[in-house]
């Protein structure tokens, strides 16, 4: 990846525009060097796609660059120390840099408290362990989704925008499951929220107890843990959880004979066989009847999609909105 990013004009612009080229996530990320997911991610609008990635994509699909312009990937960090310093400098003017001052002030802060505090810095953070239940099933549809948990974190990738309410949702259930305070942090470079729990703890007890995987899900085999599958209600929750982040409603618009029909579809989009295959089952066993198209699962019948909405229902608002 470059050091430089394209920033389009209006909201929905870089979206449709990687539509509109007609090549495959699986195409467009062959010729980037980089993750499909990356792909779908700027196909939704998450992020900002990379400069040179553009280029790429302009020429194998042989349409005229895009008006955008190039901004630097981390160019809002020197932004941010510049006022930070600024602010230092203004509160307590010039800052002392006169060691044997500094060393005489941490000697008597040592004697006086420093030696008598109790270090926490070892002891681990506490949390709730959930039972298995609906809720944590759903907990672990939106991992699979929208989700992914590093060495020390759990984190949640959100569009700012369009899932700003169920963000809010994702919020409350991640509270009431772990009793833990949730971070949101707005990213500078790309229209998203990351949902954060910084937890070593919570983080093993996803991975050792409840199913998830550290790093990269598909190469990590990331997939819908054996005790969702096995209980109805938990595979529901579960799949509604995926759907609500990976998945799309939309309007399919066709003529015919001179006349215009519209009706709403449901879509699943995953890189994972693993997933793929785990949400074609569920839905199955649920008496719904999805298609299989590349790395789409699809609820092409409007009569489907009613029985989804019953069955399964959703907790994001912008799935209502269609």
């Amino acid at each position: 990846m470059s050091k430089y990013l394209a920033k389009f004009s209006r909201k929905g612009q870089q979206g449709n525009w990687l539509i509109a080229t007609g090549l495959s996530v699986k195409d467009m990320a062959t010729a980037c060097r980089c993750s499909e997911r990356s792909i779908r991610d700027w196909r939704r609008e998450k992020i900002r796609m990379d400069y040179e990635a553009l280029l790429v994509i302009s020429d194998l699909a042989g349409l005229l660059l895009p008006p955008v312009t190039k901004v630097l990937r981390h160019g809002h960090l020197s932004k941010a120390g510049k006022k930070g310093g600024e602010a230092v400098i203004k509160k307590y003017g010039k800052v002392s840099i006169d060691e044997n001052k500094r060393l005489s002030g941490w000697n008597k802060w040592w004697q006086t408290t420093g030696q008598y505090k109790t270090s926490t810095i070892l002891t681990p953070l506490s949390f709730r362990k959930p039972r298995h239940s609906v809720a944590l099933a759903e907990f672990v549809g939106i991992m699979l989704g929208d989700g992914g948990l590093s060495k020390r974190q759990l984190c949640i990738t959100l569009h700012a925008v369009d899932d700003l309410k169920y963000g809010q949702y994702v919020t409350g259930l991640l509270e009431r499951l772990f009793d833990v305070p949730v971070s949101v942090h707005r990213r500078k470079v790309s229209v998203a929220n990351d949902y954060i729990i910084s937890r070593v703890g919570l983080v093993d007890y996803c991975v050792a107890e409840v199913g998830l995987v550290r790093g990269h899900k598909i190469r990590n085999g990331a997939n819908v843990p054996e005790w969702i599958r096995e209980n109805k209600r938990f595979a529901v929750a579960c799949l509604r959880g995926l759907i609500d982040t990976d998945g799309s409603v939309f309007w399919h618009v066709y003529k015919s004979k001179g006349k215009i029909y519209r009706y709403k579809k449901l879509n699943f989009s995953s890189g994972s066989t693993l997933l793929l295959s785990a949400v074609y089952q569920i839905m199955s066993d649920s008496g719904l009847n999805p298609h299989l198209r590349g790395q789409l699962i699809c609820l092409d019948s409007q009569i489907d999609l009613n029985k989804y909405m019953k069955l399964v229902g959703t907790k994001n608002p912008k799935h209502l909105k269609i």
